[in-house]
């Protein structure tokens, strides 16, 4: 990055947090600093076996992007839309990989799609949330947060991997039986953060194919968590879930 760039970092981290300014000064005008430990992705060929293997390799993942850890700094270190290409996504988690910095959540969900193309049986897929706070005034009057993770499935359990500020929002062990189940279990984790739900966006499975020319699609199934009923909630998150299983089976991994 330019010297601009940096600067404009800098100055926005100092308005998130005015009380560490003397140390970001600090940090900034010293001539050396320690090493950063940089943190290396767990090989693919871990998953070889399938089975528990899988699931290790997973755990393995999570605590990397953890090593990785969540930027705070409020700025997104790299460019990513949405609806670009696979092929143009994997080059830039390509480029996390190298660079090896802090990411937000967007960040790491294509970074958990790359490090898990080709795994056969698991199935990959986004899940985006709106959350509103209950307290506006904790948050300098921001009312609205989205986030996303990226769901799993494998061999009829779901799970979730991920990044976040807060830890319980992050990822979810490959052990929900019920795709329903596990998002009703970050609605409740919303919860105890402060937040309620508005909006609950499941996409459709990634393919594994790092060259493809197709976008991601972000948009699957939607649930408003404060308007629609659970059981009719609970009925269609089933519903698409059984055909997440149904296209699973077709899935070919590259």
């Amino acid at each position: 990055m330019d010297e601009q760039t940096w600067d404009q970092i800098w100055e926005f981290a100092s308005h998130l947090y005015p009380n560490q300014r003397a140390q970001m000064d600090e940090i900034r005008k010293a001539e050396e600093l320690p090493e950063i430990p940089h943190a290396t992705p767990p090989p693919i060929y871990l998953t070889r076996g399938g089975g528990a293997k899988v699931t290790e390799y997973i755990a393995k993942l999570q605590n990397y992007m953890n090593q990785l850890r969540y930027n705070h700094t409020g700025t997104q270190l790299f460019d990513i839309k949405p609806h670009s290409s696979m092929i143009t996504l994997m080059e830039t988690a390509k480029a996390m990989v190298r660079e090896s910095v802090p990411i937000k959540c967007m960040e790491a969900v294509i970074l958990a799609i790359y490090l898990t193309n080709g795994i056969p049986g698991l199935g990959r897929f986004p899940i985006n949330f709106k959350s509103e706070v209950q307290e506006v005034s904790l948050l300098k009057g921001r009312k609205y947060f989205y986030h996303v993770v990226l769901g799993l499935a494998y061999k009829g359990k779901f799970g979730a991997v991920g990044l976040s500020r807060r830890s319980s929002l992050m990822d979810k062990p490959l052990e929900f039986t019920s795709l329903f189940t596990m998002v009703q279990d970050f609605q409740k984790a919303y919860s105890n953060c402060g937040h309620t739900v508005l909006k609950v966006r499941i996409g459709e499975l990634v393919t594994h194919d790092a060259y493809s020319i197709s976008p991601i699609s972000w948009r699957g199934l939607t649930l408003r968590p404060m308007e629609d009923d659970d059981a009719e909630s609970k009925k269609e998150t089933e519903k698409f879930s059984t055909q997440l299983k149904s296209f699973l089976r077709y899935e070919k991994s590259v």
